[in-house]
């Protein structure tokens, strides 16, 4: 967010803008394993110095991979200004799927397949990936 502030003093008028800095993720939700790009943008001087918490990188775009919710920080400074934005990063467990059928099958015949899981539903598909 810009702030501006404007002060009138007799026939002069001083604007003093504020610094803007935003991040981005690639995606703000995600499974245990999975990661995220994060960019830092900012309206501040070139030659400015960039830390990020808490993994204290010092670039402006990153990746993570958090195993659990956390809330990453970056703050831009060019010495006498600085910046600071958030994100937070929320990781979901991934659910467990059980079979409930019992038994194996190993000549020709038919098998009835069921399962169940801990969150979410259970989608059957005729290949191992990609089904539709």
């Amino acid at each position: 967010m810009k702030n501006i502030l404007l002060i009138l003093l007799g026939f002069y008028c001083f604007e003093v803008k504020g610094q803007t800095c935003s991040i981005s993720a690639s995606t703000s939700t995600l499974c245990k394993g999975q990661s995220s790009t994060l960019s830092f943008s900012h309206d501040l001087s070139i030659g400015s110095t960039v830390l990020w918490t808490p993994t204290a990188q010092t670039s402006n775009s990153i990746n993570v991979s958090p195993t659990t919710t956390t809330i990453y920080s970056c703050t831009v400074t060019d010495g006498s200004n600085n910046c600071t934005s958030s994100v937070t990063i929320t990781v979901n467990n991934l659910p467990t799927v059980t079979s409930t059928t019992p038994g194996s099958r190993c000549d020709a015949g038919t098998v009835n397949l069921s399962a169940s899981a801990s969150a979410g539903v259970v989608n059957w598909y005729s290949s191992q990936t990609g089904g539709t």
